[in-house]
């Protein structure tokens, strides 16, 4: 089972719009990391170029991986760590275009860059986060406890 461990919510040309992780996140520039996705995204798409825009979906570390979504003039990186079902990955594409409507009076194609109303975003990312760390959990936990149940 993998679990959700931190959000980069970027603008399409790589400026970091909010951020959110499961515990303290000092030891790296989020908006290093948000800008150097962009770059490298941009890279591979000139470099092999296949003519529709394809963006890297996905990078694998370790028993950890970055998931990146395109919604509009939004990108969001989800960094999960173990096996990443496809409903956790449904769940942060769904959650990215539900941003994409609910705060497209903040961003759109036009952002002119102001961060004066960045916080909401921020508080709902952290919330998603909870939401999807409680879900992760209680699925694992009725997994277990119908494992338990066969095994009686």
């Amino acid at each position: 089972m993998g679990f959700l461990q931190e959000l980069f919510l970027m603008y399409s040309d790589g400026r970091l719009l909010a951020h959110s992780a499961m515990g303290p996140r000092t030891n790296i520039d989020k908006d290093i990391v948000s800008s150097m996705l962009a770059a490298v995204s941009d890279f591979v798409g000139e470099a092999f170029p296949i003519g529709d825009g394809a963006l890297i979906e996905r990078l694998y570390f370790g028993k950890q991986s970055l998931h990146v979504y395109s919604n509009g003039p939004m990108r969001m990186a989800a960094r999960f760590y173990g096996e990443v079902t496809p409903n956790a990955r449904h769940e942060v594409r769904d959650y990215l275009q539900f941003l994409s409507e609910h705060y497209s009076h903040i961003i759109d194609d036009n952002w002119n860059g102001s961060t004066d109303r960045m916080w909401e975003l921020q508080e709902d990312m952290h919330k998603f986060l909870g939401r999807l760390l409680i879900a992760c959990v209680w699925t694992d936990l009725e997994g277990f406890k119908a494992a338990q149940a066969q095994a009686a």
